[in-house]
């Protein structure tokens, strides 16, 4: 499937460092800028068979909704008459009388805006193209390839969440009812804009404003193949999800949506890894109370932001139950020894180099080695220098027999930002194979992810 990257998540964080005394050893170049992953042969990813993990998508009409109206070159603007304001057409005539304490002319992210004071009750109005008059949301103007669509958003007075319609430039509906929830890509260049949403009842769409429809996702049904947009086999997909964070193939730095529209994800059955364990279960889409970016959690198992801030979760698609036995290493100091030949290669004094995290099981062991760096930018200079390393030890009892997973390096100036690794899991691949999920840890913010993908042993 060819696939075309809409949204890029955020950049892997470089890493803050620890303290580091007395060790001056470094790799061989004299002042190395960084060093790139082993060369290594990459294994064809297993295909899952599809059983419970297809997903499709069928557009439905929307009917009786209104055109879209595209923002004219000359818009309606604020007047002051008599210290009040209003809004009046580019042709002079009047929409809003002057009848408001103050005011905003229109713009290309926005509506025009007036304040009606009351005694102590303020209230904002949002203004159509037509003078129509919706007060008490907030709005976005987003570009799409058939015209602006307005995103408004409303406070329910019962409770404290926000419910979303789509409207034209004049705030007339395009939604049959207002979404429960609603995340937009808001690119700037107009074209690629796509809105995701939950109607009440929990049906998720995609609203297709070339189309004027609603893009609804299901369980792939053979009987209903001829009525699909598209259709997706998630197993073929290499999708995981990490604390909410959907990474899709080898790339863990984008969500690819284009062919791939992240409601789909609901559509199938997971597997989801947990510290208490496995368990069947479905996702769901929220939004992510830090960032404006799709999370998911797992159906059941609370709002958002319990999921995104708690422990570490990974969910694969629902056939792959092929979960190894993964467990910390007790003594990873004891594991040094197991880095020798690296270290050698590297020209690295292994007494300056520490094993902060590793996992052993059936696969082996894949540990992360970082050292030789200082910890505050004021304390580098021309001699300070990082490394740091995945490294995958098939044999735990043959040091000799490794594969370097990933390292970085970094000397003088910028060593203090040098990469180090923490790992969330390994899971097997077919023959002598593994995936391996890491945690970079930012130097400032929560923690990134990295899918290394299937590697060749």
């Amino acid at each position: 499937m060819k696939r075309k990257t809409l949204i890029r998540a955020a950049s892997l964080a470089l890493t803050a460092a620890l303290l580091f005394t007395g060790c001056t050893a470094r790799t061989p170049e004299e002042n190395p800028e960084s060093s790139g992953s082993s060369q290594s042969s990459m294994a064809e990813p297993e295909k899952t068979a599809s059983s419970g993990t297809k997903a499709a998508a069928v557009a439905v009409p929307l009917e009786n909704a209104p055109s879209l109206i595209p923002m004219p070159e000359e818009r309606p603007c604020l007047y002051e008459e008599n210290g009040s304001y209003g809004i009046r057409a580019a042709d002079g005539s009047v929409l809003v009388p002057a009848e408001y304490a103050f005011g905003y002319d229109f713009d290309d992210n926005g509506l025009g805006q007036l304040r009606k004071d009351e005694g102590e009750e303020i209230t904002w109005y949002k203004v159509g193209l037509d003078g129509t008059l919706l007060g008490d949301v907030n709005d976005t103007v987003v570009q799409t390839g058939a015209g602006p669509v307005v995103v408004v958003e409303k406070w329910n007075d019962d409770s404290s969440e926000g419910v979303f319609q789509l409207m034209n430039l004049n705030l007339e509906p395009l939604l049959p009812e207002w979404a429960e929830y609603l995340y937009h890509t808001n690119y700037y260049a107009g074209q690629k804009n796509r809105f995701f949403l939950r109607m009440p009842g929990g049906k998720l769409a995609e609203f297709l404003p070339e189309e004027m429809a609603l893009l609804e996702f299901e369980p792939y049904d053979e009987s209903r193949a001829e009525l699909y947009q598209a259709s997706w086999d998630l197993a073929e997909e290499e999708v995981v999800v990490v604390n909410g964070q959907a990474l899709f193939g080898a790339d863990a730095y984008s969500w690819e949506t284009e062919d791939l529209p992240l409601p789909a994800l609901e559509q199938v059955d997971w597997t989801i890894r947990t510290e208490d364990g496995l368990r069947q279960t479905r996702l769901s889409m929220g939004q992510n109370p830090d960032y404006n970016t799709v999370s998911f959690y797992a159906e059941g198992q609370g709002e958002p932001t319990d999921q995104i801030h708690g422990e570490n979760w990974i969910a694969v698609p629902g056939t792959v139950t092929d979960w190894p036995e993964n467990e910390p290493v007790a003594d990873p100091a004891a594991l040094l020894e197991l880095t020798g030949d690296y270290c050698a290669d590297q020209g690295i004094d292994p007494d300056c180099m520490e094993v902060t995290e590793a996992v052993q099981g059936e696969f082996g062991v894949v540990l992360a080695i970082d050292g030789g760096y200082k910890r505050e930018q004021g304390e580098t200079d021309a001699d300070s220098w990082a490394h740091s390393a995945m490294l995958w030890f098939p044999d735990k009892e043959d040091s000799s027999r490794y594969m370097v997973l990933d390292q970085f390096e970094s000397a003088g100036f910028r060593s203090f930002m040098s990469g180090g690794y923490g790992i969330v899991g390994v899971f097997p691949g077919e023959g002598e194979t593994l995936r391996v999920m890491t945690r970079a840890w930012g130097y400032e913010g929560p923690a990134q992810y990295q899918w290394f993908p299937l590697t060749e042993a």
